[in-house]
């Protein structure tokens, strides 16, 4: 298993990394996962001074980890439910629930890691 665990300060590097895995077999889901992993990143680093993100493939299976040291999500269940429509803003955890095949997370007060699944 080989994984790629970039550390991000700003948001630009997001896309140009989830994209530099995507080269063995996985461009089929490239769009999926380039978006979903960037907009995980922006929510992240609007709490977190860095982020974390890894990325490895478990048989068919690739597995995308983005992780802060925010103060924790209030609902770990905000990405199932869609915004309402006249929400400003919040749409990032929602958009990368309806991309990804599976989700898991993990949160508290000392930060946040969220894997997203994507089967190929």
């Amino acid at each position: 298993m080989d994984v790629h665990q970039p550390v991000l300060t700003i948001r630009r590097p997001a896309r140009r990394s989830a994209l530099a895995w995507l080269v063995d077999g996985w461009a089929a889901r490239a769009d999926d996962t380039v978006l979903a992993t960037h907009e995980l990143v922006i929510n992240a680093l609007r709490v977190s001074a860095s982020v974390e993100m890894a990325c490895w493939s478990e048989a068919d299976t690739l597995v995308v980890e983005v992780s802060d040291q925010g103060p924790g999500l209030p609902d770990e269940t905000v990405g199932y439910v869609p915004p309402s429509n006249n929400q400003e803003g919040g749409r990032g955890m929602w958009l990368a629930w309806s991309l990804a095949d599976d989700v898991a997370v993990a949160t508290g007060d000392t930060g946040t890691r969220v894997r997203l699944y994507f089967s190929h």
